[in-house]
C-alpha cells in the first residue's frame, strides 16, 4: 500500500487552524524545551508545548498527526516512570517515610511522511520526494486512559493505530453478499435465498422440465442466505439450484443422495421477488482481498488480535453462527481465523500491543492530517516533585491525578536523507508551478504596510445587521436593518379605534405556523417624522432609505406607538468583523457604536510617505491558509480581485508595525505569492560539535568566558538572528547575548525573529542516537558531575 502524499503541515494541538504568529507566541510562553538548544546547553531537535503554551492555545489535551503519513512505531507505558530525587529538601524526621519522587512519560508515536513537489504541467518525470518523520514524544499513559474511561461525561478515544482489541459490523458500510441462488422452481423464477461459496448440499431429482436445476434436500455444511437472516439449515424453504454452480456436477435425473456438493460460484447478489440486496461482512482468508472465506451477518461482532493492512485478524466471532471453515482445525472449540476489512467495521475499542517497550508495527498503518495521535502525557522535573511514602499504600491510585501533574509535549520533525539536496532541486522548479500552488505571501525588505482609512463615522447600537461579504472577513460589507418606533403612523391612522383588530393582527404575528409578515404603508410626511425623530441616533439615515412598505412589528396602545422594521438594501457599509456580534447565517448585531465606512476602508491611492512606522526591514513570509480563522485576511468587492492580508513584521528600529498589504499580482511593490516549494528564509547549518562539546561552550557563553569565534556554526547563527531582537537593541552594553530563556522567548513574541528560528534548519547526530556504550550521554554525566561539584565548593 503506497503511502498518502503530504500535502500541508498543521499543529499538532489545539482544534481550529491559527496563524503561525499565534503559535510562535504561545510557543514564547513555555518554560525550556526551546529549538535548537536550551539554555542547559544540551541540543534540542524539537519544541515543548506545556500548560502555559496549551493555555495560549484552548488548553485542548488531544494530540493530532501534522500531515498525512503512515505510524511506523510508538510506545505507551502502563504508568508513568518515575525517579527518585535527594532527599535533601524532606524534613529529617520524615526521611525515613517520604522520598522526593517525579513522574515522566516514555510514550511516544512515530510517523512517517512523504513530501513531494507538485506536478509541474508538461514535466512528465517524477517530481523530487523525500522522507520526513514526525515525533510527538511524552504521552498519556494507559492508567491515565483507564482513569478518562470512569468519567461518564469524557468520551474517550483512542488511537487507530493500536492493536484493535474489538469492533462490530458497520451497518452503512457493510458488504453485499453474493452467492449461488436457489429457485422456487428453477430458472427465471424467484430467488429464495442464496447459498454462500463453500457450502456442502445433498441433492434430490432433477426439474422434469428444467435440465440442470435440482431440487435441493438439506444443508449438510454451509450458510444459507435469505432477506431476513443467515441460516444453518432449510427450514421450510424449498427450490431448486443449479448444476453448475457445483462441485462435483450432479448428472441424471436422481443426483447422489449420499454425495456432498460444494458450492463454488458466488454469481448473484439479490433475493426475494423486490430483488433484495444482502448486507453482510465478507472474511478473507489473509490480510488482503485475494482469497474471500465467506460472509457473517451484520450481527456479528468481533474480538479482535490487531490489524495489517488494512485488515483486522479475528480472534473471536460472537453474535452469529461461525461457519466451520472459520474455525482452526474445524474444531467447535477452536480459535477462530480469518481477516475483515477495518473500514467495514465500527465500534471499536484500542489497547496498545504491549506496554513500556517500543512496537514496531509489521505494516505501517495509514493516518491522516488531523488524525488523533493521542493524549499529551505529562513530565515532572526536579523542581516540582511530590513527597510520597517510601512504602506506597495499598489502593487502586497508583499515581497522582493528571490534574496534580504538569503537561508537556514534546514535538519535532527531522529527516535522515539530504534535505539541503531536495530545496536546491525544488527551489529551482518552484516557479514552474501553478498560481494555485502560491499560498505564501513574502512581504519582502521596504514593503509597505497600510492602515486604514479614516472612518466616514460611526453607527449606534440597536441595528441589525446583512452581511453582504464573507463574514469571516475582516472588514465586511453590510446592508443596515433599522427597527424604529413610529407614534405618527399610529396616530394618523386612527389605530386607537382599531384596538380590538389590531390585538387580533398580533395573535395572528405571533403564530409560529405563519411566516407571514404583517405589512404597513407609509407615506412622505410618516418618512420625514422618521427621518428627524432618528436623526441624532442614526445620522446616516436618509428619507431615501425608507421604504413604502415595512414590517409591522409591534403595536404598542399604552404608548401609542407602533413598532416597524425595514433593510436598507440599496445602501452599503463596510465595518470590522470583530465590532459585529454574529448571531446565525448572514445575520448579525452591534451592541455599541461601531466605527463605519462608504467605500472599502483600505487603498494604495494617495498613500502617505514612507516612514519607519510603516516600512518593512525584516522579509515575512506568511502563510494563506490560516489566515481568515483569525479574521486576518479582507476581501474587497470580487470584481476588483483585491485580496488584502494583515502583516505584523520589524521595521529598522526592530519594532513591531501592523498593517496590510495587497496580495494581488503587480497590485504593491515588494509584494509576491510564492510557494513553500521557494523555502524562502531557510537557512541549512552543518553542526559538528559533539553533545558535550556543545554544553561546555553553552555554558561559557553564559558565563561572558567565551568568544564569537569559539561559537559552534548553530550557535554563530543563532547569535546572528538574536542580535536582530528588540531585547538586544536596547541593552546598553552590547556584549554577546547570552542563550537564556528570556533572549529565547523574546525571540519568538516578535514574528519576523520567530521566523527566523522556525526556518533553521541543522543537520546534526540526534540526541537521541545513542551507541550502546552511551558515549555521548556519559560526557554529559561528566560535565554535570563537575558542574555539581563546583556549586558546591
Amino acid at each position: 500500500m503506497s503511502m498518502k502524499k503530504t500535502t500541508k503541515f498543521i499543529f499538532p494541538v489545539g482544534e481550529k487552524e491559527l496563524s503561525q504568529d499565534t503559535y510562535y507566541r504561545a510557543l514564547s510562553e513555555a518554560d525550556h524545551g526551546f529549538y535548537p538548544f536550551g539554555e542547559n546547553g544540551l541540543w534540542h531537535g524539537g519544541i515543548h508545548l506545556d500548560k502555559k503554551v496549551l493555555n495560549k492555545l484552548g488548553n485542548d489535551e488531544q494530540l493530532y498527526c501534522m500531515a498525512n503519513g503512515e505510524v511506523v512505531a510508538y510506545r505507551i507505558n502502563d504508568i508513568y516512570y518515575n525517579i527518585t530525587y535527594s532527599e535533601d529538601n524532606v524534613p529529617l524526621p520524615l526521611r525515613s517515610i517520604l522520598e522526593n519522587v517525579a513522574y515522566f512519560s516514555t510514550g511516544f508515536t512515530l510517523v512517517r511522511h512523504l513530501l513531494q513537489m507538485p506536478k509541474i504541467i508538461g514535466v512528465k518525470e517524477e517530481q523530487p520526494a523525500i522522507t520526513l518523520y514526525s515525533l510527538y514524544m511524552h504521552q498519556l499513559d494507559w492508567y491515565g486512559y483507564q482513569e478518562k474511561m470512569k468519567d461518564e461525561k469524557t468520551n474517550v478515544q483512542y488511537p487507530h493505530y493500536w492493536q484493535l482489541g474489538s469492533g462490530k459490523v458497520d451497518e452503512n458500510k457493510a458488504d453485499t453478499v453474493f452467492g449461488s441462488v436457489i429457485r422456487a422452481n428453477g430458472k427465471g423464477t424467484e430467488v429464495v435465498g442464496l447459498l454462500l461459496k463453500g457450502s456442502k448440499i445433498r441433492l434430490a431429482k432433477q426439474h422434469p422440465k428444467q435440465p440442470g436445476w435440482y431440487k435441493i434436500d438439506l444443508i449438510s455444511k454451509g450458510t444459507l442466505v435469505t432477506t431476513t437472516e443467515f441460516k444453518k439449515q432449510l427450514d421450510n424453504i424449498t427450490g431448486y439450484v443449479w448444476h453448475k454452480d457445483l462441485s462435483p456436477l450432479p448428472t441424471g435425473n436422481t443426483a447422489d443422495a449420499n454425495q456432498d456438493y460444494e458450492v463454488v460460484k458466488e454469481d448473484n447478489n439479490t433475493v426475494g421477488k423486490s430483488n433484495v440486496k444482502v448486507k453482510g461482512i465478507a472474511v478473507y482468508e489473509a490480510a488482503d482481498d485475494k482469497q474471500k472465506l465467506t460472509y457473517l451477518p451484520l450481527t456479528a461482532t468481533f474480538e479482535l488480535d490487531g490489524q495489517e493492512n488494512g485488515y483486522a485478524k479475528i480472534r473471536k466471532i460472537k453474535d452469529c453462527h461461525v461457519p466451520n471453515l472459520l474455525k482452526e482445525n474445524d474444531s467447535e472449540d477452536a480459535a477462530h481465523k480469518g481477516y475483515v476489512k477495518v473500514t467495514s467495521l465500527t465500534s471499536f475499542t484500542f489497547k496498545p500491543e504491549k506496554f513500556n517497550d517500543i512496537v514496531v508495527l509489521k505494516s505501517p498503518i495509514a493516518i491522516s492530517s488531523g488524525d488523533f495521535i493521542g493524549y499529551i502525557g505529562h513530565n515532572q522535573y526536579q523542581t516540582n516533585y511530590f513527597n510520597e511514602p517510601t512504602q506506597p499504600p495499598i489502593c487502586t491510585i497508583k499515581r497522582p491525578s493528571d490534574t496534580k501533574l504538569p503537561p508537556l509535549l514534546h514535538v519535532e520533525l527531522f529527516t535522515c536523507e539530504d534535505l539541503s539536496a531536495f530545496i536546491t532541486k525544488t527551489r529551482a522548479l518552484a516557479d514552474n508551478l501553478p498560481e494555485s500552488e502560491k499560498n505564501l505571501i513574502l512581504v519582502e525588505k521596504k514593503a509597505r504596510l497600510i492602515k486604514e482609512l479614516k472612518a466616514d463615522g460611526n453607527l449606534n447600537s440597536g441595528l441589525g445587521i446583512k452581511f453582504i461579504s464573507n463574514k469571516d472577513n475582516y472588514y465586511i460589507k453590510i446592508n443596515l436593518e433599522y427597527t424604529l418606533n413610529s407614534r405618527e403612523y399610529y396616530t394618523e391612522n386612527n389605530l386607537i379605534t382599531q384596538r380590538y383588530r389590531f390585538i387580533n393582527d398580533i395573535e395572528e404575528l405571533g403564530d409560529r405556523s405563519s411566516n407571514k409578515k404583517k405589512e404597513i404603508i407609509l407615506t412622505n410626511d410618516q418618512k420625514f417624522w422618521l427621518k428627524n425623530r432618528y436623526n441624532e441616533i442614526h445620522p446616516q439615515l436618509a428619507i431615501s432609505d425608507i421604504p413604502d412598505k415595512v414590517e409591522l412589528v409591534e403595536i404598542d396602545h399604552t404608548s401609542s406607538s407602533v413598532k416597524i422594521r425595514f433593510c436598507v438594501d440599496t445602501k452599503y457599509y463596510w465595518v470590522a468583523s470583530k465590532d459585529v456580534s454574529h448571531l446565525f447565517g448572514q445575520i448579525g448585531i452591534f451592541n455599541n457604536a461601531i466605527p463605519y465606512w462608504n467605500n472599502f476602508p483600505l487603498s494604495l491611492d494617495n498613500l502617505p510617505p514612507a516612514t519607519k512606522d510603516n516600512t518593512v526591514h525584516f522579509p515575512r513570509t506568511v502563510s494563506l491558509d490560516s489566515l481568515s480563522n483569525e479574521n486576518l485576511i479582507t476581501i474587497e468587492d470580487e470584481s476588483t480581485g483585491s485580496i488584502w492580508v494583515k502583516v505584523t513584521a520589524g521595521n529598522e528600529d526592530r519594532r513591531s508595525i501592523t498593517g496590510w498589504v495587497n496580495i494581488k499580482k503587480d497590485a504593491q511593490e515588494h509584494v509576491k505569492r510564492i510557494s513553500p516549494w521557494h523555502w524562502q528564509g531557510f537557512e541549512t547549518v552543518i553542526e559538528k560539535a559533539s553533545v558535550g562539546e556543545f554544553y561546555t561552550k553553552i555554558n561559557d557563553n553564559r558565563a561572558g568566558t567565551l568568544d564569537i569565534k569559539e561559537y559552534t556554526d548553530s550557535m554563530k547563527v543563532m547569535h546572528k538572528i538574536l542580535i536582530e531582537s528588540l531585547l538586544y537593541s536596547v541593552q546598553r552594553k552590547k556584549g554577546l547575548p547570552p542563550f537564556t530563556v528570556e533572549f529565547l522567548k523574546d525571540g519568538l513574541r516578535n514574528s519576523w525573529i520567530a521566523e527566523m528560528i522556525g526556518h533553521l534548519i541543522i543537520k546534526y547526530e540526534s540526541e537521541w542516537y545513542a551507541d550502546k556504550a552511551l558515549t555521548k550521554w556519559n560526557e554529559i554525566d561528566n560535565l554535570l558531575e563537575e558542574e555539581k561539584q563546583k556549586q558546591k565548593i
